[in-house]
């Protein structure tokens, strides 16, 4: 109870005095509240971006190993010739189905080749941007593939090379209209296409399966895919997909077979340099992490020196504070209050000018997201000058932030460094006040 009582005591002291001074709080809060802005409306954006960029990589599926030409990460062998990676074979449906027959390490291998810039058209309708993918069996158990309406290819259609196609979720949209697409047909180079299934939304993408956003892209079998495109060097270039088990984590039993199998089957010699890469999706999120961990520190560092002004600005009215306050502090300790006491006042009303800074700051970023609900939160602020009660209000408010756009973690971010920043500034006036002598103190005035 005592210490609910100090700390209830503190508040008032640190509102009071606030209240008395509210252009000089208002300054002194600028300074915290613009290198919060800075530093969570970077962790934020960070945040944000980096979540997008992961989702638009679930089309590449989890678990999985692909085999391809080109390496995904160039900086592992800065040194190897680019020109050997433009001479190394592709992959082709034969290596394809020697790795289905002979992978241990996997339940699941696909192969798929994409084209974008694809016309499609259907009575009158027309669209010239689509993308097309062959794709063989599995790939729809490899990739985050959602179907909306219809179904995925089946067995006979997949070894027969039938005309068959799943259209992505806008095709489907501009050919057909309020029409449903479910058993018509579709043309591409006068060859019709019987739609057996439409995909779901997934919107927006920063990534492109063969120069089309999953919208926009469309799958038939993989042998229906070959009798548009040339399998030679100017054709699209096949994907073998390789998807691991849950028994082997980190995929390196299933990597090492792959690498040994690729060998086998292109008659390498134990001397002679892989002519194949093994990619995985984590390659790309392995690099996206150290892009945003350097974004993230960047913009950490700016908000920090915005806020290391806001520190100073917090300690210069601190110390004129104490001044001010000088034989009021005289009188509390003739009256008993112990040095603790003053130290804590002093501290709590450091601290809590720098936090209302933070939630200033917290609530502009809000503000842009959810100018309704900002309303509320700034009367809560506005209100806590007027009356202590208002301070309830104003956590209330502020927990109703997590709901929307700013995640915990960068809330409790703003207000942890907050929080210390004022504890920093006002220690050395605080400590100060509590060394004081009463009656020097008293005599002050």
């Amino acid at each position: 109870m005592a210490v609910l009582y100090q700390i209830l005591e503190s508040l008032k002291f640190a509102l009071g005095a606030l209240r008395e001074n509210l252009l000089r709080t208002t300054l002194s809060l600028l300074g915290v509240t613009v290198g919060i802005v800075t530093i969570v409306s970077v962790l934020s954006a960070v945040d944000y971006i980096e979540k997008g960029v992961k989702e638009n990589l679930n089309f590449l599926g989890s678990n999985v190993i692909y085999v391809e030409t080109w390496p995904w990460d160039f900086v592992q062998n800065p040194d190897y010739p680019w020109w050997k990676y433009w001479q190394r074979p592709r992959a082709n449906y034969q290596e394809y189905m020697f790795l289905k027959k002979n992978v241990k390490n996997s339940d699941v291998v696909a192969i798929s080749r994409a084209k974008g810039g694809v016309t499609l058209t259907h009575d009158g309708s027309s669209m010239g941007n689509a993308g097309i993918q062959g794709v063989s069996e599995g790939f729809n158990m490899i990739s985050d593939l959602q179907i909306e309406k219809g179904r995925y290819f089946t067995r006979m259609e997949l070894e027969q090379g039938r005309n068959a196609i799943i259209l992505g979720h806008e095709v489907a949209q501009t050919l057909f209209f309020n029409e449903e697409p479910i058993g018509k047909t579709v043309k591409r180079k006068g060859l019709k296409f019987v739609v057996v299934g439409i995909m779901e939304q997934q919107g927006n993408s920063s990534f492109q399966m063969g120069g089309a956003t999953p919208d926009l892209n469309c799958l038939i079998p993989y042998k229906s895919f070959n009798k548009f495109y040339t399998k030679s060097r100017r054709g699209p270039e096949p994907r073998i997909a390789i998807k691991g088990m849950e028994s082997d984590p980190g995929l390196l039993e299933l990597e090492a077979e792959l690498s040994g199998l690729m060998r086998q089957v292109r008659g390498l010699k134990p001397k002679e340099d892989n002519n194949f890469a093994l990619n995985r999706p984590e390659m790309f999120t392995t690099a996206l992490d150290s892009i945003f961990a350097i974004l993230s520190s960047s913009g950490f560092f700016i908000g920090l020196g915005a806020m290391l002004v806001g520190g100073f600005g917090i300690a210069n009215i601190m110390f004129v504070s104490v001044k001010e306050r000088t034989n009021l502090i005289g009188i509390q300790k003739s009256l008993g209050a112990q040095n603790y006491f003053i130290l804590t006042q002093f501290l709590f009303e450091a601290t809590f000018l720098s936090v209302l800074g933070g939630v200033v700051g917290l609530a502009f970023i809000q503000m842009m997201l959810s100018p309704e609900l900002m309303k509320m939160v700034f009367s809560a602020l506005l209100g806590s000058f007027l009356h202590p009660d208002y301070i309830m209000v104003m956590v209330e408010k502020i927990q109703i932030l997590e709901v929307l756009r700013l995640s915990f973690s960068n809330i409790a971010t703003g207000i942890s460094i907050s929080a210390g920043l004022g504890l920093l500034a006002g220690f050395i006036p605080a400590f100060i006040a509590s060394r004081l002598d009463p009656v020097i103190a008293i005599r002050s005035k």
